[in-house]
């Protein structure tokens, strides 16, 4: 479900047969998608054995064609884009499959070009690459220099955003793993920006972009805590308790990241051990009284 803040809403799809995938991409416009998003770059097993994700790199003429028909498929005003990394392995990005790919499917209509730093051999391992980034982004300009490449990895402050930024020369910086434990990243990492500019810092000046003050949006204790509730509600709302309960099971030490400098092993344990929501609920509101003593105890 969606509402007013959330447009414009984007849609991604998976898969490599060219017709279900036209039939998807309508299917998304009809049901308030602005924008339709084709997923190459997802690095998964269960994806990529399908044909999915990033698989669709590793035959780029076949993959040209599935798009040219997805793009016939959507009206003219729907953009249609792609997300990709930078090839299948470390041959693959050497041999430069993320510009070729990326440089096709602009010459057939995408709109923008994503572009994870990484190979879908490396998964989520290894360093962003952001040399393969900045080639992706140079090759793109060099022959369509209308249409923005957005650059994902590795994002985990807002100076990385900047840093990125100039490194890459990208247009934008996709935030994605980063933001489950820091979901405050986009506000910061959007307030750097503005300030950046305001001040007349260059980019590369890595120096006075992190002497720029952001501590009157960095969030309060109250407002982490706030965050879990509001979550966890959501998912309870949108889903059910048990989906609700079991995610927080499974990302108890991301979701407790920020909170306390990452020193709340306590609530950490209690969000695992919950069988309730009551007990997330009790959890989360007795960190919020007796956080302190609880980690004085727990030490």
């Amino acid at each position: 479900m969606t509402n007013e803040l959330d447009r414009p809403v984007c849609m991604q799809l998976y898969g490599s047969d060219a017709d279900i995938l036209a039939q998807g991409a309508q299917w998304c416009v009809e049901n308030g998608a602005q924008v339709v998003d084709i997923n190459m770059g997802c690095p998964v097993d269960k994806v990529t054995k399908k044909d999915g994700g990033s698989k669709l790199m590793c035959d780029v003429d076949r993959t040209l064609s599935m798009f040219e028909r997805l793009r016939e498929a959507l009206p003219k005003h729907v953009p249609l884009t792609a997300k990709m990394r930078l090839g299948w392995n470390h041959q693959a990005k050497l041999d430069g499959v993320a510009s070729t790919l990326a440089v096709g499917l602009c010459q057939r209509g995408a709109a923008m070009i994503t572009v994870h730093g990484r190979t879908t051999k490396q998964k989520f391992k290894g360093e962003c690459d952001l040399d393969g980034i900045k080639r992706v982004v140079d090759d793109v300009r060099a022959h369509n220099p209308h249409i923005p490449v957005i650059g994902n990895g590795d994002i985990k402050s807002a100076n990385d955003v900047i840093a990125m930024m100039h490194h890459t020369g990208c247009a934008g910086v996709m935030i994605g793993r980063g933001s489950f434990s820091n979901p405050w990243l986009f506000r910061l990492g959007w307030a750097l920006q503005q300030r950046v500019i305001e001040q007349g810092i260059d980019l590369g000046n890595s120096e006075a972009v992190g002497a720029i003050d952001l501590t009157d949006l960095h969030p309060s204790e109250d407002e982490k805590l706030d965050m879990l509730l509001g979550f966890f509600d959501r998912m309870v709302e949108y889903r059910d308790s048990d989906h609700a309960r079991h995610v927080f099971r499974q990302k108890a030490n991301l979701l407790g990241k920020q909170i306390n400098g990452g020193h709340c092993r306590p609530l950490k344990n209690a969000l695992r051990e919950a069988k309730t929501d009551a007990e997330i609920y009790d959890a989360i509101e007795h960190w919020r009284t007796h956080g302190a003593e609880q980690l004085h105890i727990e030490l």
